[in-house]
């Protein structure tokens, strides 16, 4: 009977960023200032107290923000930072004080960039977290600052649906606009929803009698219902466009088609071993039709990643006979490495996928 295995001990993920300083070795300029939460833009400095550059793949995002700021900004934050042209949102603060230093004439020119200085152009993660796992996957937690630039360099304001009229592409025009149809439709349908439970056109009730929410007729109920939906729907649509975007640019799969961890787990290796063959998807025969996801032939070393899937039931996957059958399948693989000599190194979804968690297991395992 196979033996079921647990998860390893739960290791702390990395910080969600607020902003600040990170040494990221990995980088040419490994000085890396963050912008605020759920900002866009990093900027790179050769060593600390050094001038700051944005990466040059970020030009014409950063433009657009400028653009956008100057033409749809309002003023609606006490701090000055955050409602300055180049804003602490979008950017760290130190290029935000240069935004504010320069007042409303400040132009892309008053920034300097140099080329591949990014994660992005360096395909590497940020140390810290976009955001925690309540609000977004994988993908997002590492790379939504990416993500962020894909909707400016497409002329897309990060936080509203205003647009740059003459930079961004028609498809997404369309659907912006379908969004604000949609989303005007619902709001409508949402006054006289409540037109009814507030009792403004209700005769049967008295001015301070309070109403509730199924007081709304089903029909109107179903109708508010549904235009929500379309709404969501449209929003989704636009959201899941821009983040493939940046999914391809990082070599990951699109939106709902999987393999996010691995392939992060896969892009940590490579930067390890840069000189040396890696198979993905590796199937030899002396696995005896079960599969890798990672395999270097020169260290005779197995890498797994395995999701919640391989320790618990989830009905997508198949529920508890599917597990059953996939623990089996993970004992008689462990088993076939080990009469040939293979180390198989097995990373959990509770694992953190940075460098440095990982250089410490192949340690563990005295592979480095």
């Amino acid at each position: 009977m196979t033996k079921i295995r647990s998860p390893r001990k739960k290791k702390a993920l990395p910080p969600v960023s607020l902003g600040g300083v990170s040494v990221e070795e990995g980088l040419p300029y490994p000085i890396v200032h963050y912008p605020n939460h759920y900002g866009a833009f990093f900027a790179f400095s050769k060593k600390e107290g050094a001038e700051p550059f944005l990466c040059d793949c970020s030009r014409s995002a950063f433009e657009n923000l400028i653009k956008l700021n100057k033409q749809f900004r309002s003023q609606r934050n006490s701090n000055p930072l955050r409602e300055t042209v180049v804003d602490s949102f979008n950017a760290p603060d130190m290029l935000a004080k240069i935004s504010l230093d320069m007042g409303g004439e400040v132009n892309i020119q008053n920034f300097s960039f140099k080329p591949k200085l990014c994660h992005r152009c360096n395909l590497t993660s940020p140390t810290q977290r976009f955001c925690h796992e309540m609000y977004g996957g994988q993908f997002k937690q590492s790379y939504g600052w990416y993500i962020q630039q894909a909707y400016l360099r497409l002329g897309i304001s990060t936080t509203s649906l205003d647009y740059l009229e003459d930079v961004c592409p028609e498809e997404y025009k369309t659907l912006i606009q379908e969004i604000e149809h949609a989303q005007l439709k619902y709001q409508e349908v949402h006054e006289q929803s409540n037109d009814l439970i507030y009792g403004s056109n209700r005769e049967d009730l008295t001015k301070n009698e309070v109403t509730y929410c199924h007081v709304v007729k089903q029909e109107l109920a179903e109708s508010l219902l549904k235009l929500r939906k379309e709404h969501q729907k449209l929003r989704t649509q636009l959201k899941n466009k821009i983040e493939n975007i940046t999914r391809q640019e990082f070599g990951f799969k699109k939106v709902g088609e999987g393999w996010v961890s691995e392939t992060l787990l896969y892009q940590i290796i490579a930067r390890m071993f840069p000189d040396l063959e890696i198979i993905r998807h590796h199937r030899p025969d002396w696995l005896e039709g079960l599969e890798l996801d990672i395999y270097i032939p020169s260290l005779q070393l197995g890498i797994e990643y395995q999701g919640q899937q391989h320790y618990q039931p989830i009905s997508i996957w198949g529920g508890k006979s599917a597990l059953i059958a996939l623990q089996e399948r993970d004992d008689r693989k462990r088993k076939l490495c080990k009469a040939l000599d293979i180390t198989l190194m097995e990373v959990d979804f509770t694992e953190p996928l940075t460098n440095e968690h990982i250089d410490n297991r192949l340690k563990e395992l005295k592979i480095l």
